[in-house]
């Protein structure tokens, strides 16, 4: 938020507009899937009878768009960042909504330069979905999948041990 005239709402992250925040997730979605501002402010407008000019779409578009992509970067930053020796990285994100989960580990040696070799580990989380027919056997499906890795320090000089 630039040159707003509250600096402390500006560190709360105080919204600065007059629309509800499902009002700018609305507008958002159109100015997202509709190319042109123009086109999607009066679109906007015609679904929910909200005024909205194209460049006020175009400021809010610029806004939420340049928050996501400093989001985007710090979790990608995150997600590659080696952990140093014998630190643990937890990586937090969705899990499956299930009473019954599918889990799948496996791990792999990599070389990064520099560093050596580091262990991978790997996991999957799967929400497990029976379907139960009459007269069938029972359907299992799996979704909702969640995965997570993490770069453990290997003493090893190369993968053959």
């Amino acid at each position: 938020m630039n040159g707003g005239f509250s600096p402390l709402d500006e560190r709360l992250g105080v919204v600065r507009h007059s629309w509800t925040p499902e009002t700018i997730q609305s507008a958002l979605r159109f100015g997202t899937e509709i190319a042109s501002c123009r086109r999607a402010a009066e679109s906007f407008e015609d679904a929910t009878k909200i005024p909205l000019s194209k460049s006020s779409l175009h400021g809010l578009l610029l806004e939420y768009g340049s928050r996501l992509v400093a989001l985007q970067a710090q979790e990608a930053e995150q997600a590659v960042r080696t952990p140093g020796q014998g630190e643990r990285v937890r990586r937090d994100g969705p899990e499956p909504d299930s009473e019954v989960l599918a889990v799948g580990m496996d791990g792999v040696l990599v070389n990064i330069r520099g560093e050596g070799w580091k262990e991978v580990k790997l996991a999957s989380f799967s929400a497990v979905e029976v379907e139960k027919r009459e007269g069938e056997d029972p359907q299992v499906h799996l979704g909702q999948h969640s995965y997570r890795a993490t770069a453990i320090a290997s003493s090893l000089g190369h993968p053959g041990g």
